[in-house]
């Protein structure tokens, strides 16, 4: 089943809503930004998250122990990276926390380096239109025009629950991720992330029953 990542999370209120409609991530960015949070924030958010949703930080060239703390202090149990991370970085995470699934960001313009971290020690791939959370779409031909990927990937970029059926239709992804495609001026809405959750999940459930 295609998994679902609701990412941006700040708020106790946030981290209600997806208690209640139970996506598979909830991602916390650690990064400068409208939905920054700081690790205390991050960790207290988390400990009222249920434990089946994987709480997932992420980051953007952020030093190596900020990351290493936060999974060691158990705040997290994924690592996203979404800067300008090398993948001496993203092996040596794997090296010391091999039960950590890291998630690489690829920028997916022109000229981009899909091919690159498809052949990285990442678990997971994760294809935006840029810096994440813009809730702009990327010219989704340039998947079609990859060919196959190998890693299991994440579809992002504008992903709203009205659009979200077509596009795994399309491209069939391990997951999609979305922030805000489910919110309204600016604040996560609850209405937005049941829809987006029924559509993804009704929609795959249909898809085995035919």
């Amino acid at each position: 089943m295609t998994k679902i990542k609701i990412c941006g999370l700040k708020r106790p209120e946030d981290v209600a809503m997806v208690n209640q409609y139970r996506p598979d991530y909830a991602g916390f960015v650690l990064a400068p930004g409208k939905r920054q949070v700081t690790p205390a924030q991050a960790a207290a958010l988390v400990r009222a998250l249920l434990p089946e949703i994987c709480p997932v930080g992420v980051f953007v060239n952020a030093p190596e122990e900020l990351v290493c703390g936060l999974v060691e202090t158990g705040t997290i149990r994924a690592i996203q990276f979404h800067g300008r991370e090398t993948e001496e970085e993203i092996t040596r995470m794997k090296h010391r926390f091999p039960d950590v699934p890291v998630i690489r960001a690829v920028s997916m313009k022109q000229g981009h380096e899909l091919r690159r971290w498809d052949a990285s020690d990442a678990d997971y791939l994760l294809l935006d239109a840029g810096n994440g959370g813009t809730g702009h779409t990327f010219d989704h031909s340039l998947i079609t025009q990859a060919g196959i990927i190998r890693k299991p990937w994440f579809l992002a970029g504008g992903m709203r629950p009205d659009t979200v059926q077509e596009a795994v239709a399309s491209f069939l992804p391990f997951g999609i991720d979305c922030s805000s495609g489910v919110e309204t001026e600016g604040w996560k809405n609850p209405v937005k992330i049941r829809k987006m959750i029924e559509n993804v999940r009704g929609f795959v459930s249909l898809k085995k029953e035919m």
